[in-house]
């Protein structure tokens, strides 16, 4: 081809010029034009990059904001998770809360305080009122608390100390504690706990103490009235000459002296095994006209010669008991002697017998129309070591302890026994329920034996450490017609027991170097001895008092002091089974 057709045919050269552009566009991939477009391309592409790096600024910062969005919203779920154990705290809570704030006049001076919260607690137990009637309510307008507590509610509020007290309050009838502290200025919150219980224990405790001052006094000059008299007649008996006279009168004031303490410790002794609730009762189908009719008969001559009518009015039908005779007999002859030592002569008392049908029971009453009792004894009459001051103010003396007693033996026969009286002057009326026995057929009566066999004599051994007592229970025995010989302690005991071979043992429990117990264990043990009928004395005389005398090996036991009738049966029951 000529130089000038290359040159001058432009048609051929404009695509070849294309060509060699677009190759090198396609070469090395970025867009070359003419006329300044590559400087363009240059611009765009450092815009490019510049948003790229404001993107990814924007990124971070999105991502930061994430973050700490996250971290404040579990900040927040912890807070509200905390919130709610503290609500859940304060609803359920043992204590009553409430939150207040105080109400000031322009002077600053408080006028009352407004309530602005409190927990279920203090609404439900302490004040009985529901949330919304607390809540924005002045103290003046419901009177929740005394009005002249808020001069410690404000010492709490405007100065920041806490403060705990015990109040009572008389609209809730509440023993109240207050622990009072400030959360903010001008407010205050209580903890408030019902203390009701321990407040009336802790009076309890304090009558106790007191009740037993006064029993205390009252067993002293008890028991003081009693031994001045026996020493009086011990001193009539040294010095008078031989009166016969002057001598039976000693004698029977000691007697009467001496059963009057006999019955003071038996009372104080029934009245420990009912509160340590071991009390035996032995009971047996009984009628009730025949045994209030028998002790009728033994209290009348009393009340005869203080001057006071004794009338009985039994039931129209024979009524039957499952119940301890003899304890019953306790019972009413106790009641029997209050209405008799509170009646002045010329009173009268009537014992009434009937019967409740609703409640399958039988109603004993014994109403007198003596001095009467002051309604604010009543509720703790029978009360143990509560009756002394009851007694004191009835002037009638004595421990008041029957009916403790009373109310001890009947609760045992699943029965009650309660008092009334319109005040003093107006008598009294003591009325004992009892439940009646199921309908059996009535067993047939057993009568006691008229009179007691002969007692053969018998050979007896005396253990007691106290040289009085053995020589006077010495005396005792052989005026029964007995061969009686003593020792003052166990080792002695048991060797005149081996040398004389004795029928019966009397043996004192509190001797010295070897007790009752061991004393029976050792005779036990010995072929010589094993077979002797052993009698403990005691002035012990507990349920486990008997238990442990039998394991020792006694075969009965006898509560100091022992009387002769007493010694009496017990012996004629060892010579019967003897000669059996």
């Amino acid at each position: 081809m000529k130089k000038t057709d290359f040159h001058n045919d432009e048609s051929n050269l404009q695509p070849d010029r294309h060509k060699i552009r677009l190759l090198k566009v396609t070469q090395r991939k970025q867009c070359y034009t003419y006329d300044g477009q590559v400087r363009r391309e240059r611009e765009r592409s450092t815009e490019l990059q510049r948003s790229n790096e404001k993107l990814k600024t924007e990124i971070e910062e999105i991502k930061r904001n994430e973050t700490e969005l996250q971290e404040s919203r579990n900040l927040i779920m912890a807070n509200i998770e905390t919130m709610e154990r503290f609500r859940a705290l304060f609803e359920h809570m043992n204590e009553g809360f409430f939150l207040a704030e105080m109400i000031c006049d322009d002077s600053g001076k408080p006028l009352d305080y407004r309530y602005i919260d409190s927990n279920p607690v203090f609404e439900r137990v302490i004040c009985k009122k529901k949330h919304e009637d607390i809540v924005g309510r002045m103290n003046s307008e419901i009177q929740l608390f005394p009005s002249d507590w808020i001069e410690t509610f404000t010492r709490v509020a405007m100065n920041g100390c806490p403060e705990c007290f015990e109040g009572y309050s008389d609209d809730f009838n509440l023993y109240l504690q207050i622990n009072a502290f400030s959360p903010g200025k001008g407010q205050f919150a209580c903890l408030v706990q019902d203390i009701t219980e321990r407040k009336q224990a802790e009076e309890s405790l304090r009558k106790a103490d007191e009740n037993k001052n006064l029993f205390l006094s009252s067993l002293s000059h008890e028991l003081r009235n009693p031994l001045a008299s026996m020493m009086m007649s011990i001193s009539l008996l040294k010095v008078t000459s031989p009166d016969l006279a002057k001598t039976i009168q000693a004698i029977e004031s000691l007697e009467r002296q001496t059963l009057h303490l006999s019955r003071l410790v038996d009372d104080l002794l029934e009245v420990t095994r009912i509160s340590q609730n071991k009390i035996e009762t032995k009971k047996q189908r009984i009628e009730l006209n025949d045994l209030v009719s028998g002790i009728v008969r033994d209290k009348s001559p009393l009340f005869s010669d203080k001057g006071v009518a004794l009338e009985v009015d039994t039931f129209s039908k024979s009524i039957y008991l499952q119940a301890d005779p003899s304890r019953l007999t306790q019972v009413l002859g106790n009641l029997l002697h209050n209405a008799l030592k509170f009646t002045d002569e010329g009173g009268n008392t009537q014992v009434r017998i009937t019967e409740d049908e609703d409640t399958n029971e039988v109603i004993v009453e014994i109403q007198d129309d003596g001095c009467g009792i002051k309604p604010e004894l009543l509720p703790d009459l029978f009360k143990p070591f509560t009756q002394a001051n009851a007694a004191l103010e009835r002037n009638g003396g004595g421990l008041g302890l029957g009916l403790a007693i009373a109310k001890g033996i009947i609760g045992l026969h699943g029965g009650s026994v309660s008092a009334s009286s319109e005040g003093l002057g107006k008598g009294s009326l003591f009325t004992v329920r009892l439940p009646l026995a199921q309908n059996e057929e009535t067993n047939p009566k057993t009568s006691l034996k008229e009179s007691v066999k002969t007692t053969r004599s018998l050979q007896i051994l005396v253990i007691d450490d106290i040289p009085d007592v053995a020589e006077i229970l010495r005396s005792l025995l052989q005026y029964l017609g007995h061969e009686v010989i003593t020792a003052s302690d166990g080792p002695e005991g048991l060797k005149k027991a081996i040398m004389f071979k004795p029928e019966v043992i009397f043996c004192d429990i509190g001797l010295p170097m070897m007790n009752g117990y061991e004393v029976a264990e050792n005779i036990r043990k010995d072929e010589q001895t094993k077979d002797i009928f052993m009698i403990a004395l005691s002035g012990y005389a507990q349920i486990e008092d008997l238990k442990r005398a039998k394991e020792a090996g006694f075969n009965q036991h006898l509560a100091k002091p022992v009387d002769l009738d007493g010694l009496k049966q017990i012996l004629t029951e060892i010579s019967d089974n003897g000669q059996s």
